[in-house]
């Protein structure tokens, strides 16, 4: 599990620095065709006028250098046409910067964050537009406490339990002090076992708080549901220490039992492996 967990971490590291060097082309591209447009617009801009050419020099007098001579210039036509091209290729590089933030392929500008949460907050929009604007916000840390009253706003009215679920995977990992109550709340009373199996998953980063640590057990002993079992005992497997054993007999004493006698057999392998027993 170190392993994997190891490996996922290169990866982030590896896929984070790919997009570092993406963006800095992108932004390269983008910076010198801002020049070359600025560029084209000061040539075309009108020249001062030339004072008027004397008549003939009077007897005595210098004769003036002659000037020189006169280099073709574009016709406004092409100038315009030129500048037109340049126009259009700066639009199409910023529709494909704006579309690759949107994607998660570059880091996101201050505009494309508050984008994104506009469209979180917005009711009308759809589950999928505002759950794709959820995610893109937690990847770009742009969760605000505000957002997480949104979001839990959309947990209480939500009919549809995958949508309850997949609002949950976006919470998974957040300590903010503020989702406990309102996480082990919904526990009490959610209906459907996948997503009380979110519900534990985002709890457990609350595990050593003793009112979590209750609600874990309740649900590892008393839940009908196999797999939301053995999410508990994973939850509960952080009072493990793998030299000592559990800090806490109780809770070894109550995984070796599970252990021993859960009817589950994925339920039976998490509490071992949480007592450093190996797969049984």
């Amino acid at each position: 599990m170190m392993t994997t967990s190891f490996l996922k971490t290169c990866l982030l590291i590896a896929a984070l620095a790919l997009v570092g060097v993406a963006f800095s082309v992108q932004l390269r591209n983008h910076r010198s065709l801002e020049h070359r447009l600025q560029d084209l617009e000061q040539r075309i801009a009108p020249a001062p006028s030339a004072p008027e050419p004397s008549s003939a020099p009077e007897r005595g007098s210098p004769r003036a250098a002659p000037s020189a001579p006169d280099v073709p210039r574009m016709d406004m036509a092409s100038w315009d046409r030129r500048l037109l091209q340049l126009e259009e290729a700066l639009e199409r590089m910023n529709r494909a910067t704006e579309h690759r933030m949107d994607q998660g392929d570059l880091p996101p500008s201050p505009e494309k964050l508050a984008e994104w949460a506009a469209r979180f907050a917005d009711v009308s929009a759809s589950d999928r537009d505002r759950l794709a604007a959820f995610r893109l916000l937690r990847r770009n840390g742009g969760i605000s406490d505000g957002l997480l009253g949104q979001a839990f706003d959309w947990l209480r009215t939500s009919t549809n339990a995958g949508t309850r679920r997949d609002i949950l995977r976006q919470m998974e990992g957040l300590s903010n002090p503020a989702l406990k109550d309102p996480l082990l709340s919904m526990l009490a009373t959610e209906t459907s076992s996948g997503v009380r199996e979110e519900l534990i998953e985002s709890l457990q980063a609350f595990a050593a708080d003793p009112g979590v640590e209750a609600h874990l057990w309740d649900r590892l002993r008393y839940d009908p549901d196999d797999d939301v079992r053995e999410e508990a005992a994973d939850a509960l497997s952080g009072y493990i220490d793998p030299e000592r054993g559990a800090a806490d007999p109780l809770v070894q004493e109550w995984l070796q039992y599970v252990a021993t006698n859960d009817e589950d057999s994925d339920v039976r392998r998490e509490a071992s492996r949480a007592l450093g027993i190996g797969r049984r």
